[in-house]
């Protein structure tokens, strides 16, 4: 089976992602009070957080398992 050398670079785009979109987009529109704007960030925040670690065990269980 070939790995995909590519594959670590994306989990790591998606957890850089993550963990910057929760920490100052989340930050900053709480401080400007808008409710909405923090949900929907925070939302996408843990979304590539979780896209990024799916990947990461998606990637490791192809590499095991076949």
């Amino acid at each position: 089976m070939t790995q995909l050398s590519y594959l670590n670079y994306l989990v790591l785009l998606f957890e850089i992602c993550g963990v910057l979109t929760l920490v100052i987009d989340s930050k900053k529109y709480n401080q400007k009070q808008q409710t909405k704007e923090e949900k929907l960030s925070r939302f996408f925040g843990w979304t590539n957080i979780v896209l990024g670690v799916a990947a990461y065990v998606g990637n490791w269980m192809m590499q095991n398992i076949m």
